[in-house]
């Protein structure tokens, strides 16, 4: 009957040893874990940032290639009114010069 005692607590024993290394064990790859989840967040937030970075300098020229595109179109177009309103004004301009040359007014 002793050795069946002695038999369960060495069994008992060896179970709650098994338990503590299990424990400590447990703690250690929980500290590794959050130690490597630190470090994958310090990484994402750098290539996030680094990505906004990029988004918006794509974003800035893209807006500035459609600013000076439509400052180009509108410089042509504005030429082209500029011309027809000289164009028709051209003929006044020359009747009252005239006047005032050949002594009309």
């Amino acid at each position: 009957m002793e050795e069946l005692i002695k038999s369960i607590t060495e069994a008992e024993e060896k179970a709650l040893e098994i338990k503590n290394d299990a424990q400590q064990q447990a703690a250690r790859i929980l500290a590794e874990a959050e130690l490597k989840a630190a470090e994958i967040t310090k990484v994402c937030e750098a290539e996030l940032k680094s990505l906004r970075e990029k988004r918006i300098k794509e974003a800035e020229d893209a807006a500035q290639n459609n600013y000076d595109e439509t400052l180009k179109q509108n410089a042509v177009s504005a030429k082209s009114y500029a011309d027809s309103v000289i164009k028709k004004t051209q003929k006044c301009v020359n009747d009252i010069v005239r006047r005032i040359v050949g002594g009309d007014c």
